[in-house]
């Protein structure tokens, strides 16, 4: 195969990576993306593989994330050109998450590893360890079929992306051995040995051979060749591959009936959300009308439902205050007014000495039902270029150059936020879509819900919305907890601890929801050894990459010889 036909390959797979993918959600693709660039994969130099990873990340990049073009020009007050050299940037940068796969795929097999468990290694490796400035996982392609999310409560979305890989895989397989060895499927007369293929495999005794070693009558019709093509590729691989989907829908299956079962019996709370359609300009420009559209949507949720708590979305109230005022302030002017117990969100600032003048802090803060605050928690994971700039606090002079930019610090703290005998797990933004950093909230105390405020509005009628939503569900599965998420423009929901979004908004609309959480304390696997696995995946697909197998093979053949007499 040349190597424009292999670049072409390599570009399907990201073409069906990105129809799979929330947004499109032809999920059904999933299981055949990854197929044609397995093919393109075998034999080639780390180079061209890299090449390849390249080209499909950019296919994936170019189609997936086209809303950031949009949201440079509106953050980063550049023209329409300069915005679109940065996408590509951004864009090339992530697509570096599959040349590195690509790369990892070629040495290994260079290294005399086989093919199937080097990619899926690969595979695992590119997820855990390369950083993105807009994380996502192909495991969200699968996040409405239920019973395959659920192993999610064991490895994250990188396990539910192992599953969605392998089918494919397996395909992939199948075709490069047949493409590899063409001739060995090519029909045989059944004629003596001499006409036989070269380099075809020999059937063993009770396989073509009678026992005295002459060749029986074999058919060498379009059925014999698939099983030599089988066997060739090795038929114990393929069928895990494919099977593996099966098995843990069955897995799924039953512990969704569990967690189910752990639900109805457990305490329920009734949970409000807010979603009051703020235009990003007119947040700014008019700080009035955002509290008003706040509070009397609330009042509406309030006069219908008996609520234990509302949640307000990320920055719901705009307008700076000065954190060593901001109890004080949100008591008297917001949270007081609510009868309520609430989250809102919250800009507070405080004092540098730099050209910045003020730093700001993206913070959610926590309220009683006569509006004290008890908590705030401070966003961490910030959006590049929209709330800060890279390296900004250490070079403070790019404000200047890129005066539209946030200048946001982010928090430190881990620690949930009380409520009453409870903890809620509260994160902001695209830190839902993380999901180590989580799993650090998590463990920082004994957390009974998932609490989420984003704001998606900069990006607009996109399918940034749908794809954010669908990457956050799997926080629901992996901790075994309700997600309650609230969203300026939508989408903002609720997700029950089998990942199955309940109930939700539409985007761009003022509305509310309200619905029953349970408050619980289930088991998950994920939220104990987190990334683990896969940390160990990447190291053994690093030693794969540069260890020789045969030195494995010469240092256990030591071994077992023993210390020389």
């Amino acid at each position: 195969m040349g190597g424009w036909a292999a670049l072409a390959l390599a570009a399907l797979s990201g073409f069906l990576f990105y129809l799979s993918f929330p947004g499109a959600d032809l999920w059904g693709f999933a299981f055949v993306a990854f197929a044609p660039w397995a093919v393109a994969l075998h034999g080639r130099s780390t180079k061209q593989a890299a090449l390849q990873g390249l080209v499909f990340g950019l296919v994936i990049g170019v189609f997936g994330f086209y809303w950031l073009l949009d949201m440079l020009m509106t953050f980063s007050g550049f023209g329409r050109a300069i915005c679109t050299g940065l996408m590509l940037i951004v864009v090339a940068y992530q697509a570096g998450r599959y040349a590195l796969m690509g790369a990892l795929v070629a040495r290994a097999q260079a290294k005399g590893y086989p093919f199937v468990p080097t990619f899926l290694l690969a595979f695992a490796a590119a997820e855990q360890v390369f950083p993105l400035l807009f994380p996502f996982s192909f495991g969200a392609s699968l996040h409405e079929v239920y019973p395959l999310v659920q192993i999610a409560e064991l490895g994250g979305p990188i396990a539910v992306g192992l599953l969605a890989v392998a089918p494919g895989l397996a395909l992939g397989q199948l075709v490069a051995t047949y493409l590899g060895h063409r001739e060995l499927f090519r029909a045989t007369p059944p004629a003596s040995s001499a006409h036989a293929e070269p380099d075809a495999p020999q059937p063993s005794e009770g396989e073509g051979h009678s026992s005295s070693g002459h060749e029986s009558a074999v058919p060498h019709g379009p059925g014999h060749r698939t099983w030599r093509l089988i066997r060739l590729t090795g038929p114990v691989p393929l069928l895990l591959l494919i099977l593996a989907p099966v098995v843990f829908g069955i897995y799924g299956v039953v512990r969704m009936a569990q967690v189910d079962e752990a639900v109805s019996h457990a305490k329920k709370i009734r949970v409000g959300i807010v979603q009051a359609n703020m235009a990003l300009g007119e947040k700014r420009t008019n700080l009035t009308e955002g509290l008003r559209r706040h509070t009397k949507l609330t009042e509406k949720l309030r006069e219908k439902h008996d609520l234990d708590l509302v949640v307000w979305p990320e920055t719901s109230v705009a307008g700076a205050v000065e954190e060593a005022e901001a109890a004080e302030y949100y008591k008297a002017r917001i949270t007081g007014r609510l009868r309520v117990p609430a989250i809102v969100g919250a800009v507070l600032t405080r004092p540098v000495d730099d050209v910045r003048e003020h730093v700001y802090f993206n913070s959610a803060l926590i309220s009683d039902r006569n509006g004290k605050i008890k908590g705030r928690y401070d966003k961490q994971f910030l959006v590049t270029f929209s709330e800060y700039i890279p390296f900004g606090d250490q070079f403070p002079v790019l404000y200047e150059w890129s005066p539209n930019s946030g200048r946001f610090s982010p928090g430190q703290s881990f620690e949930p936020l009380s409520f009453g005998e409870h903890e809620l797990a509260v994160f902001i933004c695209y830190e839902d879509i993380v999901p180590s950093f989580v799993n650090k909230i998590m463990r920082g105390g004994e957390p009974a819900l998932l609490v989420n405020l984003t704001n998606d509005a900069w990006f607009g009628d996109t399918s940034e919305p749908w794809e954010h939503m669908a990457l956050a569900k799997m926080r629901a599965v992996e901790q075994r907890r309700f997600f309650v998420r609230s969203t300026n423009s939508g989408i903002s929901g609720f997700v029950d601890p089998a990942g199955r979004l309940i109930a939700r908004t539409k985007t761009f609309r003022q509305a509310t929801l309200a619905e029953d959480v349970a408050l619980l304390d289930l088991w998950s696997g994920y939220r104990l050894w987190g990334d683990t696995p896969f940390w160990l995946a990447s190291l053994a697909a690093l030693l794969m990459a540069f260890v020789p197998r045969d030195r494995w093979r010469g240092w256990r053949a030591s071994r077992a010889a023993g210390p020389a007499s």
